[in-house]
């Protein structure tokens, strides 16, 4: 870690810190103050200037070794320091003269703050971080640590928490949740190479089980052939309703109802993988006409019998000329525009349609891994707005590609479910987002609390035969059983419903292949799945291009605030 083209000297950046906050305090006061006296700190026999900047390198030095052990970026700025996970900023440290300010930052804005005072700073971030990033796994109430007690702030907003030395330590962190001073306060028991120690280790099992955020392959093939999955398992009973519908478990030897042929969802999730691997140009012009091409390729696919003679790709399959079923909002959008190549010359739809036809050909925008989570949502949101023009359509097929690219970079599903609500929830208070898609997703994430999952509990929250009802669905299947081990039971339970079972189920499959990868797909149905040696085909060029680069030279810098 450097600033600047300079090395990392903790100490240095430390002073500076201090210098540049005090003559901030100056020109705000209007003259020049003694700041170290004002900060009374003489007693202490040593002068202010240096009790800050040791407070400050401290926290430096947490976060190279946090750097080091968990490969986030550190940008260090004139009084701040930025937290990028995956290209995107996570977490930032504000500094001032008597303490820090821990901000997450949730959908490209500041969201939870926790002050602390510099002594506690580097294990309570330390602890923040791995709270982030790997939720229960990473609590204190697991560890079972005795809980400190709390005291009011004297302004009544926030609580203290009180160390066992108070005496010498002084008042520690604060926050206005209790759970998060109960939180900070355990984290103070602990040194930051004891928290480096804990991260190392969960890393170290999520490489062991196949998680780990190198794996993009393995998380590309899983989200596209467990979409295949689920697919498949639905598309037999999509049209069944009441008594005709059984909760069934699959059984070893292969799909239990149908042969594992695939429906329209598939195919064009193919069709978008594939013109999304072939960009050569990334800005919004390019994934616009990307996304059309997809459309188009898909469309003559439903309208001929046969590939034309030198066809090249997935135009060149006959077995995706099948006609499965395809939604009609998607024919006639699509086919009033088929004959137009140029994806400039088209305008967004204006059917009215919110159909889920726009999120279960999302997952692949959340599979290159050069584009923020955000980047994900506009990308997959303005190719709904192609083919469906309510704005629920366009918002749940973003978050539908928001999950998915927090899951493919390592987050747990509830927290990349939660971050997304969160993103929706800042939108919706900007007055820029529809309220539909996240009351669809509270409502999944709020059944899942509930109780035991059930068949009942997914027939409450729709059919799933518009796009946030089909998002919703699959969202409750696939936080019901998060587990890499229960990926039958969730993809069982995304299907078991009176509606769209084919769609709840390939965007179901989706989500469990990103989040748990290939591996864990069951072999029965993943090895007899439609289509399968293309789909792993496609999954390698998509996750080629993920890894590219390509010309987005700033991924992260389009998180603030929604189009």
């Amino acid at each position: 870690m450097t600033v600047g083209a300079q090395p990392l000297d903790p100490s240095g950046y430390g002073e500076a810190v201090f210098d540049r906050l005090a003559e901030e305090l100056q020109d705000r006061q209007g003259y020049r103050s003694n700041v170290e006296k004002w900060l009374g700190m003489d007693a202490t026999g040593e002068r202010p200037r240096d009790v800050v900047a040791k407070r400050v390198a401290g926290v430096v030095e947490a976060l190279d070794r946090l750097h080091d052990a968990s490969r986030v970026v550190i940008e260090m700025q004139d009084t701040s320091i930025v937290i990028l996970v995956d290209d995107a900023r996570d977490m930032l440290v504000r500094f001032g003269l008597r303490d820090a300010e821990l901000i997450e930052i949730r959908g490209g804005s500041e969201w939870t703050t926790v002050r602390s005072p510099y002594r506690f700073a580097p294990a309570s971030l330390l602890y923040r971080f791995g709270s982030r990033r790997w939720g229960a796994r990473f609590s204190a109430v697991d560890e079972q640590y005795p809980r400190l007690p709390l005291r009011r702030a004297p302004n009544a907003l926030a609580y203290w928490v009180i160390p066992d030395d108070a005496q010498s330590w002084g008042l520690g962190p604060r926050a206005a949740d209790p759970a998060v001073a109960y939180e900070l306060a355990a984290a103070c028991l602990r040194s930051p190479d004891e928290l480096l120690e804990r991260i190392r280790a969960l890393e170290a099992d999520d490489r062991r089980l196949g998680l780990g955020s190198r794996d993009l392959l393995d998380r590309t093939e899983g989200c596209l052939l467990g979409g295949a999955v689920g697919d498949a398992l639905g598309y037999p009973i999509e049209f069944a309703t009441g008594d005709e519908i059984v909760e069934f478990a699959v059984s070893p030897g292969g799909f239990p109802i149908g042969d594992g042929s695939i429906s329209d969802d598939t195919q064009l999730t193919l069709f978008t993988a594939e013109q999304l691997a072939a960009l050569e140009v990334d800005d919004e012009r390019a994934v616009r006409q990307a996304s059309h091409t997809a459309n188009r390729h898909w469309y003559r696919t439903q309208t001929s019998s046969r590939p034309d003679d030198g066809g090249t790709g997935l135009a060149a399959e006959p077995w995706l000329y099948a006609r499965r079923a395809p939604g009609a909002t998607m024919m006639g959008s699509i086919g009033a525009v088929a004959q137009q190549q140029d994806a400039d010359q088209v305008v967004d739809a204006s059917n009215g349609s919110k159909g889920c036809g726009t999120v279960m050909r999302a997952a692949p925008y959340g599979l290159i891994t050069r584009w923020s989570p955000r980047r994900a949502f506009d990308a997959a949101a303005s190719a709904a707005a192609l083919t469906h023009g309510h704005r629920t359509a366009s918002t749940a097929a973003g978050a539908m590609a928001m999950i998915v690219r927090l899951l493919v970079v390592g987050s747990l599903p509830v927290d990349a479910v939660r971050r997304t609500i969160d993103f929706l929830a800042v939108a919706v208070a900007d007055g820029d987002g529809d309220g539909e898609t996240i009351e669809a997703l509270r409502a999944a994430y709020e059944l899942v609390l509930a109780g035991g999952p059930s068949r009942a509990r997914v027939q409450s929250l729709g059919s799933g035969w518009t796009a946030e009802e089909a998002l919703a669905i699959a969202v409750y299947a696939f936080l019901a059983f998060p587990e890499p081990a229960r990926v039958v039971d969730a993809l069982v339970l995304a299907v078991s419903h009176d509606g769209d079972s084919d769609s709840t189920g390939a965007i179901c499959g989706n989500l469990l292949g990103a989040a748990h990868g290939r591996g864990a797909l069951p072999a029965d149905l993943a090895d007899h799945v439609e289509g399968r040696a293309t789909i792993l085909r496609v999954a390698e060029k998509l996750a080629a291009t993920g890894m590219s680069g390509g010309r987005d030279a700033s991924p992260h810098a389009d998180d603030e605030g929604m189009h």
